[in-house]
């Protein structure tokens, strides 16, 4: 348990070393997204459940991404999140949304293209 919790700790920083140097034309930042999912890594990298602080920060994401440029930013946030942070499993990731019964606009995806 304190090993998962290192392991959470460890990812959370680098989320924030991550996003840091990321920015975007929009009124949701890298930062904004890394703290609304990162209560999400466990899930993320473990399996097991989604916790209801990961499905919080899904909903709120969901909100303040109202815009189109907002999802874009958004999109390009979680793409980022999911290609540098080391043992997340891309198809955990992906269904996170549908587990928090969340319907978001873009697929969750390493592959996705943002633009569209």
């Amino acid at each position: 348990m304190a090993n998962m919790r290192i392991s959470q700790a460890l990812s959370m920083g680098m989320l924030a070393i991550i996003f840091a140097g990321i920015t975007a034309e929009s009124s949701v930042t890298c930062a904004d997204v890394g703290t609304k999912l990162g209560s999400c890594l466990g899930y993320a990298q473990n399996g097991g459940t989604v916790s209801g602080a990961c499905c919080g920060g899904v909903k709120e994401l969901k909100t303040e991404a109202a815009t189109a440029e907002d999802r874009r930013a958004a999109c390009e946030c979680i793409k980022t999140f999911v290609q540098k942070i080391p043992g997340i499993k891309q198809d955990l990731m992906a269904g996170i949304p549908d587990k928090c019964g969340v319907s978001i606009s873009f697929p969750i995806s390493i592959s996705i293209d943002c633009s569209k």
